[in-house]
């Protein structure tokens, strides 16, 4: 019935007594907009109703688990007939761009396509699922995973130190657990054999300088899930029980949250004490109140794994939608990620978020600020950082010179914690939190303090283009430290700035802010300088918009505009793969008189800021 209305419209506008209008200008292209855009009204209609009956994604569940992928196959067609008709109309749509478009209508015309676009994007994901999905899940042969459970109560790159592997192969679209271990289960330090790169030239120094052939708890040391995976195969097969692996998962607390949201709580049973572990209180557990169980007889996260691995895996699965709304917020954060060898399974894993490359746009810049626990404690879950990310930029020249505050606080109390969480190095107060802070980027340092006292930085090459600049900050129970990082190079010049944030998945989410300034033609509204909020939850927050500033006859601003300012910027929906990264998105600037909501993976988070010029 929606369809024919679409259709009814599409037949009037079109019509052949419409044809005089169609000599009168302005009048001509309205009458074109609302028949493309009524006729692309019911094509989508059309299209979501044959989906609808055609593909039942209910229907891929097994009953003992896993995904049947003949049911998948059958999804082919319909699925890649929605996608061609969806994209056709997303282009159609967006291509209504006459300056004549009355603005009711451009009104009605933009609402439209930022339905179209979403949809669009979802079908392409579909359309790629069903043709990678069966390889992923062992349809053509045997696939074997390697599972990284981080904790981020001791925080490394990628998020955690890894406390427990999981082993598990995909045949034929069913998954199984092979084996759940420990650390030292794999090889420690006193282990007569440990493992040894079979090619350390793939490893950045950043990595082998946490000695990954002595610690596997140090896999994660990376926040480029590549060279996690590069470290894990090739060292994951020379362990104890070891066997060569097609991929590599990383999962964190809130991870498996979202797993017993799926499989329901589990009860651990510690002898003289049973604990019940839920979706609400997992990820508290698992960064905190596991510690203080102190010297268990079992180790409680490796059981939790190991029953909630089973369940998922050997059970049916609740309904697609479930499984998406569970996992979707841990995607986005980097707290659930998925590499594969196979580089065809890659655009997949790109556009679902599973895999977020580590690296930054072609020409543009990147920051990323990254806490390692620098003492063997767990006390990262009570650290707290703020980010404030401030450079002068000349379009011209595309000289640059930044500087990056972190402000760490320490919100553990002073006393009554447990060891493992209070451990401090000799001289500091227990509850001390030592922590090795980096900032990578692909400017170079030209000094740093803390709390106004000069502050050593250690530099490496993290990749080709971006330097680590590394120090080391001790944080009492409670108290906070300003660290500010001088930074100078520079970018291409050109009229946008384009700058790739990486927020670390902690415990704790960031709370940042872009702060930039042009020494040149001034921003796209007016402004020579303003502010970006990147709240927790990866969004521009309606609250953080200021109003747009006036210049000054010199092109200078108060410091008070500096900071409460808003430039205009955009961001891209999905994160952007390798092969996009050297070319120009497709995103049209956002401009922020009209307050939108600045879109984004919190993990990865892309703005593109642009001048007049």
């Amino acid at each position: 019935q929606v369809a024919s209305r679409f259709e009814s419209a599409a037949s009037k506008a079109g019509a052949i007594w419409t044809k005089p209008a169609r000599l009168v200008p302005i009048v001509s292209q309205n009458l074109d907009a609302v028949h493309q855009a009524a006729q692309s009204g019911a094509e989508v209609t059309r299209t979501a109703a044959r989906i609808a009956g055609d593909v039942d994604y209910d229907r891929l569940q097994l009953a003992n688990g896993g995904i049947d992928l003949s049911v998948l196959a059958s999804f082919e067609r319909p699925v890649r007939q929605a996608a061609a008709t969806i994209s056709t109309v997303d282009d159609r749509i967006n291509g209504l761009d006459s300056p004549w478009i009355l603005k009711p209508l451009r009104t009605k015309l933009d609402s439209f396509a930022e339905q179209t676009g979403p949809l669009r994007n979802g079908a392409e994901i579909a359309s790629m699922a069903v043709d990678r999905l069966p390889e992923i899940l062992g349809g053509a042969g045997e696939r074997r995973y390697l599972m990284l459970l981080g904790n981020p109560a001791e925080a490394r790159d990628l998020g955690g130190h890894i406390g427990t592997f999981a082993e598990l192969t995909a045949n034929n679209g069913v998954l199984d657990v092979v084996k759940v271990s420990s650390p030292y289960e794999l090889f420690g330090p006193g282990s007569l054999v440990r493992p040894q790169f079979t090619d350390s030239a793939k490893i950045p120094q950043a990595m082998l300088e946490m000695n990954p052939t002595r610690f596997p708890q140090n896999w994660g040391a990376s926040a480029d899930m590549n060279v996690v995976g590069e470290v894990a195969r090739q060292l994951y097969p020379q362990t104890v029980g070891g066997a060569p692996i097609d991929g590599v998962i990383y999962a964190d607390p809130y991870a498996f949250a979202a797993v017993l949201q799926l499989v329901g709580p589990v009860e651990l049973n510690f002898g003289v004490a049973t604990l019940k572990v839920t979706a609400e209180n997992a990820a508290s557990f698992l960064t905190r109140d596991q510690f203080i169980l102190g010297d268990s007889p079992v180790d409680p996260a490796k059981m939790l794994v190991e029953t909630a691995l089973d369940r998922l895996t050997s059970n049916r699965l609740p309904a697609i939608k479930s499984v998406v709304d569970s996992f979707g917020a841990v995607v986005e954060r980097g707290q659930l990620q998925l590499l594969t060898f196979d580089d065809d399974d890659l655009p997949l894993l790109h556009r679902t978020g599973l895999d977020q490359p580590f690296a930054q746009p072609k020409g543009g810049d990147l920051i990323a600020v990254i806490n390692r626990s620098g003492f063997p404690s767990k006390i990262d879950s009570y650290l707290q950082r703020r980010i404030d990310y401030r450079l002068s930029w000349n379009p011209d020249s595309g000289a640059v010179e930044a500087q990056v505050e972190i402000e760490l606080t320490n919100t553990a109390p002073a006393e009554g914690l447990p060891e493992l969480i209070a451990l401090s190095p000799d001289g500091t107060a227990p509850g001390t939190n030592r922590s090795v802070v980096s900032v990578v980027t692909p400017f170079g340092a030209t000094g740093a303090t803390v709390d106004g006292a000069e502050l050593p930085i250690g530099t490496k090459s993290e990749t080709a283009t971006l330097k680590r600049h590394s120090f080391v900050v001790d944080i009492a129970p409670g108290a906070t430290r300003l660290v500010k990082v001088a930074l100078t190079g520079s970018v291409t010049g050109g009229s946008e700035y384009r700058v790739r944030f990486y927020s670390q998945p902690l415990v704790n989410p960031d709370d940042s802010t872009l702060m930039i300034r042009s020494t040149g033609n001034p921003f796209i509204g007016g402004a020579s300088s303003g502010a970006v909020r990147i709240s927790s939850s990866g969004s521009l927050a309606d609250d953080e918009l200021g109003e747009l500033g006036a210049t000054g006859e010199s092109g200078e601003t108060s410091e008070s505009s500096y900071l409460t300012t808003t430039t205009m910027a955009t961001t891209t929906t999905r994160p952007i793969n390798p092969e996009s990264v050297d070319s120009e998105p497709a995103d049209t600037p956002i401009d922020v008189t009209k307050q939108e909501t600045l879109r984004g993976a919190p993990r990865i988070t892309d703005l593109r800021i642009r001048t007049t010029g």
